[in-house]
């Protein structure tokens, strides 16, 4: 059940559970076509409730709530006393709560947080992938339940960067490689909840209620941010591009707390409409901006802010003039942000400085986290025959792990069906000659690592620590691995993406006067958060 809503002339509970396939959610930021309807504003107003029978409808012996906030898109008020809330609304309207610390919204049977309720009188227009249908009048109120829950100081959450399978078969690699694997690490008993970054699916928005009913599986509720292959491109107009999206996921921004965060899901893809064609830019929109604005003005300012995205805040699609920093203007007073998107394929730590456009007292911390799909499934098949998808900087696929401890955190990087500690290639000749062994080169590509952590090597047990140097390079495994699969003729795989320069490489070369024998080189890595990484390359010197 995810909300109550009574109507005048029926005064008894709406019910979520007959209405959810047909429920999505119009951005308050999106205008209609002037020819869909004349907007007529109205008043809404409802409660928020502890629903201690478990019924999902406000009733006798429910806990009102108050203090907890309730938006329409722009506007965010509170609960009074009696936790009830009004807001303004016109025409096709979207209201959610803004979950409090301490409790949960209801799941649907995919474990997709349900917190919202969408005022759609004429429905979607007719597309490839269905909308919604019309919803009729307005509810005369519009209730949310929640549930107490235990939220812990320390709470870690599972990112995804895109998903997005193309297919039912890349839909099966996902399940064997992703799924099953997050089961075995038993990740449900440590984190607290996931989160995928956009591009849930790759252009087929069929394919959503199946990979939801997957990632189900993991055992944790899940958050979805909408990305620019989740859109239906035969919308009428492009204002309508969001509508299978919002069907089965609701809203495209919303916020909620969780433990000792808040955390803001955003939807920065912006279509543009010019001399027939479509095309997308980054850009949150006034309304959106409006309502995270309202919306941060109710967090303390000691609390640490999340805020997911698809589209990346640096390189990658540009943004619309002027919306990226009318964003920074929102969150660069707050002394604890991070910030995460997926999109381009590859895995980056930025901090933000002025010379990005930023103005906060500190720089800020933006992940762009590396994909479900790696590079698009693409590579040789393993002995499963589950493609390798290495990305173009040289990571492999994998997902993050952020354990967030009051307002400080820690965002760690699991590789599929590795172990943890698996954490960087080491590349180095497999042998060389001891008259040429000074000039080697050793190079780490360290997934995870920052652009400022502290990466040494030695050569044997006895051997010094050195330093070595961060280059923005390709990755020469990367580049190898390429090589190899090219010679491949009719391969019956899907080609590896071109080399790109990776943030998180190091080199040095290897010490003089080495002897002739076998050596083994380690590096280790500290992020200074308190991550340590260490890899090893076992080589041979020849006389």
């Amino acid at each position: 059940m995810q909300i109550a809503a009574r109507r005048p002339a029926r005064p008894r509970p709406f019910s979520f559970s007959s209405a959810v396939a047909a429920i999505a959610l119009v951005v308050a930021s999106v205008a209609w076509p002037a020819s869909a309807w004349t907007a007529v504003a109205e008043s809404v107003s409802g409660v928020v409730f502890e629903d201690r029978n478990g019924s999902g409808r406000f009733e006798e012996g429910d806990r009102p709530l108050s203090g907890v906030g309730v938006s329409n898109g722009r506007q965010v008020v509170r609960t009074d006393a009696q936790g009830r809330y009004t807001l303004e609304v016109e025409g096709d309207a979207v209201l959610f709560v803004i979950k409090p610390r301490g409790y949960r919204t209801p799941l649907n049977e995919d474990r997709l947080p349900q917190f919202f309720y969408v005022h759609r009188p004429e429905g979607s227009p007719e597309m490839q992938f269905a909308g919604m249908e019309p919803t009729g009048p307005l509810p005369a109120s519009v209730d949310f339940p929640l549930y107490p829950q235990e939220e812990p100081d320390d709470i870690r959450v599972v990112v995804f960067g895109d998903p997005q399978p193309r297919d039912e078969q890349e839909l099966d690699y996902i399940v064997r490689d992703v799924v099953e694997d997050l089961i075995r690490r038993r990740v449900a008993e440590e984190a607290a909840f996931g989160v995928s970054l956009g591009d849930i699916v790759f252009d087929d928005l069929r394919l959503f209620e199946p990979l939801n009913a997957a990632i189900a599986r993991i055992g944790l509720p899940w958050y979805n941010v909408l990305g620019n292959h989740d859109c239906n491109f035969d919308a009428p107009h492009v204002d309508q591009s969001f509508e299978t999206f919002q069907r089965v996921y609701g809203p495209t921004y919303y916020a909620f707390d969780y433990g000792p965060a808040h955390f803001v899901v955003l939807n920065n893809i912006v279509w543009l409409e010019e001399d027939d064609r479509r095309y997308y830019r980054a850009g949150l929109g006034e309304a959106q901006r409006e309502f995270l604005g309202n919306s941060l003005a109710l967090v303390p300012e000691d609390r640490l802010v999340v805020l997911l995205m698809h589209i990346p805040l640096v390189v990658s699609t540009p943004w619309v003039e002027g919306e990226r920093d009318a964003f920074f203007r929102l969150i660069e007073d707050r002394p604890h942000t991070i910030s995460f998107a997926a999109h381009t394929h590859t895995h980056e730590h930025h901090f933000l400085t002025a010379e990005d456009g930023w103005q906060g007292a500190e720089p800020h911390h933006h992940v762009i986290q590396a994909t479900i799909c790696g590079s698009w499934w693409a590579g040789a098949p393993d002995e499963y025959g589950i493609p390798h998808a290495v990305m173009s900087d040289g990571t492999p696929n994998g997902y993050s792990v952020l354990t967030i401890r009051e307002s400080d955190y820690q965002v760690g990087y699991r590789v599929f069906r590795r172990p943890d500690d698996f954490q960087m290639h080491l590349h180095a000749p497999a042998s060389v000659a001891a008259e040429g062994a000074d000039g080697a080169e050793v190079v780490a590509n360290i997934f995870n690592a920052v652009p400022e952590a502290e990466v040494r090597m030695r050569v044997g047990e006895e051997g010094s620590w050195a330093a070595m140097e961060r280059v923005e390079r390709p990755d020469p495994v990367f580049l190898e691995l390429v090589e190899r699969e090219n010679r491949v003729a009719d391969r019956p795989w899907r080609n590896l993406p071109r080399p790109r320069n990776s943030m998180h490489l190091w080199a040095a070369s290897l010490p003089a006067g080495l002897p002739p024998g076998t050596h083994t080189i380690e590096v280790r890595a500290a992020n200074g958060d308190g991550q340590e990484f260490r890899g090893v390359r076992v080589i041979t010197v020849t006389p």
